[in-house]
C-alpha cells in the first residue's frame, strides 16, 4: 500500500513539474519544486531499505522447524542498526575518476524503480559543480527524454574504453619516466595495482596485452627489487618455465611485489614496535655518514632549491634577509621588537620560527653581553648606546604625513665631462607667483621626477602630498628613508605650443652644474636639417627639473634622427635633444658617471686618516659602515683551525718547522704575544695554516685567512662597491697573534 502511495505521489510530482515547465515560471521554482519531491522519494527508499535489511535478518535469525532450538532466540540478533547516509560519489571530468563514479552510479542507472526525470535529477547532484561533467549534464533539459542523452553524451566524452586504457597505460608509462624519483616500494606497489585493477576492469589483462603491461611493470621497479625478482624467477620452477604466459608471468610478478611489500611492514614493525621516544629523536637526529647507501646524490638543482629556501622573511620587515641584519631593526626600541617576534611566533634567541626559546638549540651568545640571545635582543646595548638612534628613528617616522614607503633609483648626479651629451632641455615652469626658463634632464633611470624645492617656493605651488623614499645610487649605496614633498608642475616649452603638468617630488639639489654641449661638427648637420636646440648657449645654469620615467614616455614622440654613430637627436614635446658621445673628442676617453658626494667622502676621509707608521709604512682606516654592530668573537673558530693545523703538522712531522718559523718572526718583533691581562678583551682573530712547497726555499710558510667566513665577518662591516674593491689592494692590515 506504500509502495502505490510513493508511486502516486511520483506521478504526480511530474505532473506537476511538467506543468510548470509549460508555464513558464522560473528556474528557481521549478528547482525548489524538485528538491522538495526529491525529499519524499529518498524517505520512501530509505524506510524501504530499512525494511529489508529488517525482514534479512528475521529470516536469517529464524531457524529450520527440524533445528530449532529450545531456547527463545535473543533481541540482539534481530536489533536494527542505524546505518550512516550514503553519499553520492561526484565527478567532475576528470578521466581517472570515471570508473569509481560510474561504478557507485551505475546502481540508480539500473534502478527501475525510479523514474528517469528523478535519475536526471541524481546525476546532475553527482557532477562538480562548474566542472565540465557539469556543464555536459546541465546542457540537457531535465526531462525523461533527455536522460538517456546526458548519459551517452558523459560515456562519450569521459568513459569511452579506449581513451580509459590509453589513460592508465599512460600512468604506468608515468611509473618508469620517474623512477629515479626514488619512490618507495608501497607507494610503486599501490599505484601499479590500482591500474592495472583498471585495465582489468576494462577487459585489457588478456594474453595478447599482457606482454606489454608485464614489460611497464617491470620496467617501473627499482633496480634492486628487479634483482631480487630475477633472483626469485632463477629459484622457482614455476616462473621460470618457458612455457608459462605472459599474463601468468604478470601475476606472479604482482604476487611477488605483494610479499615485499608485506616484508618491509614486518621489517619496520620489528624495528619501531620496541623503540622508545629517546630512541628515536637520537635516529632521527642522527647524521648520514659519507659512507651510507642512502647518501642523496647532490645536484646543482638541488643546491638551488636548498638556497632559496633558506632564504626566509625577516620577523621585522618581511624582506628576504636574515632577521640579525635588519636595518629596519636596529631603529626600533626594544618593546617593537619583542612585539614584532611575538606576532610572528619567533625565537627570541635566534630570530627564526618554528621554535620558542626554550627549544632554541642555537648556541650562539651575545658578542657584547655573552648572553644566551643575539644583539639585536640585548638590553644592555639598548640602554648603553642605541637609546638616542632608536629616539631619532621614531621622530623621523612620526614626522611623515604619509604612512608608506617607496624605494626610487635617481640618478642624482651627472658627469662633468661635456665629450658625453645628455638627453636636457630648456623649458619653462609657469607657476601662481610667476614663470621661470629652467633646464631640465630627462632621466629614465629614475622612478619619479624631481624638482628643485627652492625654485618651487618661489614660483608658489602648493604641496599636494608626501612621501617617505629611499635613493638607491650608483655601486649600491642606499640613503635613509627623507620624506619628500609633491607639487603639482606646470611646464611649456619656450615656444608654448606644448604644455602638460605632472607630479614632481621636492629635493635639495639634483646634480651638480652640468656645462652644455659645445660647438662641434654636429651643429652644422642640425641647422641643415631645421632642428633647432633649446639647451644651448655658455651660460652655466643648474639643472631644476629632473624628468622621470613615470614622465618621459609620454613626452617621446618617437622621431630620431641619426647624426653619426655615437650621437642622435630625439624629439620630445618639449624640444629636441641629444643623447650620445660628441666624436670631436678622443674615443678612447669614456666619461664616468659617479656620484660627487660620496666621491669627496671618500676622498676625505683617506686623507684624513693616512699616515706614516714607525716603520716607514702607509697606513690607512677603511670606509668602515656607520652604525654597524660590533662583530662577534670567533675565537673559538681560531681555536679550532689551530688544533686541525697542529694535528696536521705533527701527522707531516712538519710541527717543529712551523713553531720555529712564529718563534723566529716574535724574536724579529714581527708579531708580538698579547699579554695576559688583554686575552680576555673582545677582538677578531685570524685563523692561520701552513702551505708546503718543497722545490721553493721556503718549504713551509704560515698563511692568514683573513677570509674565513663567519656569520659576522669583518667584510660584512667595510663599505663595498666596484670602485673601492678594485681599489682596495693597497691597504695593509697589521695583524697581531693572540693565540699560538
Amino acid at each position: 500500500m506504500v509502495r502505490e502511495k510513493a508511486l502516486e505521489l511520483s506521478e504526480l510530482s511530474h505532473r506537476i513539474q511538467n506543468a510548470m515547465i509549460e508555464a513558464g515560471e522560473a528556474e528557481e521554482v521549478l528547482s525548489r519544486e524538485m528538491e522538495n519531491a526529491d525529499e519524499y522519494t529518498a524517505k520512501y527508499h530509505q524506510a524501504k531499505i530499512q525494511l529489508t535489511n529488517l525482514t534479512e535478518r528475521g529470516n536469517a535469525a529464524t531457524p529450520t522447524p527440524h533445528l530449532q532450538p529450545m531456547v527463545a532466540p535473543s533481541q540482539e540478533s534481530i536489533r536494527a542498526l542505524k546505518l550512516p547516509k550514503i553519499e553520492l560519489r561526484k565527478f567532475g571530468g576528470e578521466i581517472k575518476d570515471w570508473l569509481s563514479f560510474w561504478s557507485t552510479f551505475k546502481k540508480i542507472y539500473d534502478d527501475t524503480t525510479l523514474s528517469k526525470e528523478d535519475k536526471f535529477h541524481y546525476l546532475l547532484q553527482s557532477t562538480v559543480k562548474d566542472s565540465r561533467a557539469f556543464e555536459v549534464v546541465n546542457s540537457f533539459p531535465p526531462t525523461a527524454d533527455n536522460y538517456e542523452k546526458a548519459i551517452q553524451s558523459l560515456k562519450s566524452r569521459f568513459g569511452k574504453k579506449n581513451l580509459l586504457v590509453e589513460f592508465y597505460v599512460r600512468e604506468l608509462l608515468k611509473l618508469v619516466l620517474n623512477k629515479n624519483k626514488n619512490l618507495s616500494l608501497v607507494t610503486i606497489y599501490d599505484k601499479l595495482e590500482t591500474h592495472l585493477r583498471a585495465l582489468e576492469s576494462l577487459g585489457v589483462s588478456t594474453d595478447m596485452c599482457a606482454a606489454m603491461l608485464f614489460s611497464l611493470v617491470e620496467s617501473s621497479l627499482p633496480e634492486e627489487t628487479l634483482r631480487t625478482w630475477q633472483r626469485a624467477m632463477i629459484t622457482s620452477a614455476n616462473v621460470s618455465n618457458t612455457d608459462i604466459t605472459a599474463k601468468d608471468r604478470l601475476t606472479h610478478l604482482m604476487i611477488f611485489l605483494g610479499k615485499e611489500v608485506e616484508s618491509e611492514k614486518r621489517i619496520h614493525m620489528a624495528k619501531t614496535c620496541f623503540d622508545t621516544n629517546d630512541d628515536l629523536m637520537k635516529n632521527k637526529g642522527k647524521k648520514k655518514t659519507k659512507n651510507s647507501q642512502d647518501q642523496d646524490i647532490v645536484t646543482a638543482a638541488g643546491l638551488l632549491t636548498m638556497k632559496e629556501a633558506s632564504l626566509s622573511k625577516c620577523l621585522f620587515c618581511e624582506e628576504s634577509h636574515d632577521s640579525l641584519h635588519c636595518e629596519k631593526a636596529r631603529g626600533m626600541s626594544m618593546d617593537q621588537r619583542v612585539t614584532a617576534i611575538k606576532d610572528k611566533h619567533g625565537c627570541f634567541k635566534c630570530l627564526k620560527t618554528g621554535h620558542g626559546y626554550k627549544k632554541c638549540r642555537s648556541r650562539e651568545r651575545c658578542p657584547w653581553c655573552k648572553k644566551g640571545h643575539c644583539l639585536l635582543m640585548c638590553n644592555n646595548l639598548a640602554n648603553n648606546g642605541g637609546a638616542n638612534k632608536v629616539a631619532e628613528k621614531k621622530q623621523e617616522k612620526e614626522t611623515s604625513k604619509q604612512n608608506f614607503n617607496e624605494v626610487n633609483s635617481c640618478l642624482t648626479n651627472l658627469s662633468l665631462d661635456v665629450k658625453v651629451s645628455l638627453p636636457m632641455l630648456k623649458v619653462k615652469l609657469h607657476g601662481p607667483k610667476g614663470a621661470r626658463n629652467v633646464r631640465a634632464v630627462i632621466d629614465t633611470g629614475s622612478h619619479k621626477s624631481y624638482i628643485l624645492g627652492q625654485i618651487a617656493e618661489e614660483l608658489g605651488y602648493e604641496v599636494v602630498g608626501e612621501q617617505t623614499m629611499v635613493h638607491l645610487l650608483f655601486g649600491g649605496v642606499k640613503t635613509a628613508p627623507q620624506n619628500y614633498k609633491a607639487f603639482q608642475i606646470y611646464v611649456d616649452n619656450l615656444g608654448k605650443s606644448n604644455k602638460c603638468n605632472f607630479i614632481a617630488f621636492q629635493q635639495d639639489v639634483i646634480c651638480h652644474n652640468a656645462p652644455k654641449m659645445d660647438n662641434g661638427l654636429w651643429t652644422e648637420v642640425l641647422k641643415k636639417h631645421h632642428l633647432q636646440l633649446s639647451d644651448t648657449g655658455e651660460r652655466k645654469e643648474p639643472i631644476t627639473l629632473l624628468i622621470g620615467a613615470d614622465v618621459a614616455g609620454k613626452l617621446f614622440t618617437g622621431n630620431i634622427f641619426q647624426l653619426d654613430n655615437s650621437m642622435i637627436a630625439i624629439e620630445t614635446k618639449l624640444g629636441w635633444t641629444l643623447l650620445g658621445k660628441n666624436l670631436v673628442h678622443d674615443r678612447k676617453e669614456d666619461a664616468a658617471l659617479m656620484v660627487d658626494a660620496l666621491q669627496a667622502k671618500v676622498k676625505a676621509l683617506f686623507l684624513d686618516t693616512t699616515r706614516i707608521n714607525d716603520e716607514g709604512r702607509y697606513e690607512i682606516l677603511l670606509p668602515w659602515k656607520e652604525n654597524h654592530p660590533i662583530l662577534q668573537d670567533n675565537r673559538d673558530i681560531a681555536e679550532k683551525r689551530l688544533r686541525s693545523t697542529t694535528k696536521r703538522l705533527q701527522q707531516e712531522n712538519l710541527f717543529e718547522d712551523y713553531d720555529a718559523i712564529f718563534n723566529n718572526w716574535l724574536a724579529k718583533g714581527i708579531i708580538e704575544k698579547v699579554p695576559d691581562d688583554e686575552i680576555a678583551n673582545k677582538g677578531y682573530y685570524l685563523p692561520h695554516r701552513h702551505v708546503v712547497k718543497k722545490e721553493s726555499t721556503t718549504k713551509i710558510r704560515p698563511v692568514f685567512d683573513a677570509s674565513a667566513k663567519t656569520k659576522d665577518w669583518p667584510s660584512d662591516a667595510r663599505k663595498r662597491s666596484q670602485a673601492t674593491r678594485n681599489r682596495s689592494g693597497g691597504g695593509y692590515i697589521h695583524k697581531r697573534t693572540a693565540y699560538m
